[in-house]
């Protein structure tokens, strides 16, 4: 396991089980103690100031309304076609990630507007980490809400 995956699925997952279970690991093929020590360090480091702020994640769950009030009919747009891209997808990996980049080029635009309004309506800022690692993590359902709250806050 690397270490960043493991960073993110202790950022990203409420408890070892949660962990595990993304892992595919349970009774029959549990996780070795090296790994739940690694896991226990791992959630130590991130809960202290020394782990960096590059790879903390942060998902919010409100409408970042001061940004959303900047949205070009552009990035209107992409939202809107996102929000419904992702609501009806496979949620795994490669799903997310072209829905995320089609949310955009469907209207010419590049990927770049579209990872833009992600990281605004997900995380209350401009720029982040690699998106769809992270989203394939969490809940379909939450994030799609989210993303819908941010429409409903942008019109």
């Amino acid at each position: 396991m690397s270490f960043r995956h493991l960073a993110l699925l202790a950022q990203t997952k409420s408890n070892d089980q949660l962990v595990w279970d993304s892992l595919g690991l349970n009774s029959s093929n549990p996780p070795s103690s090296i790994l739940i020590d690694r896991l226990e360090k791992m959630r130590t480091w991130i809960e202290s100031p020394h782990f960096p702020e590059e790879m903390r994640i942060k998902i919010i769950n409100e409408a970042p309304v001061e940004m959303l009030q900047n949205f070009s009919d552009d990035e209107k747009l992409v939202l809107a076609n996102l929000t419904e891209m992702l609501e009806n997808c496979s949620w795994d990996l490669d799903t997310i990630a072209s829905c995320i980049v089609d949310s955009a080029k469907s209207i010419e635009k590049s990927p770049r507007v579209a990872y833009g309004v992600s990281y605004i309506c997900l995380m209350g800022a401009k720029k982040g980490p690699r998106l769809a690692p992270i989203l394939v993590e969490l809940n379909q359902r939450e994030i799609v809400n989210q993303f819908r709250l941010c429409l409903e806050n942008v019109n």
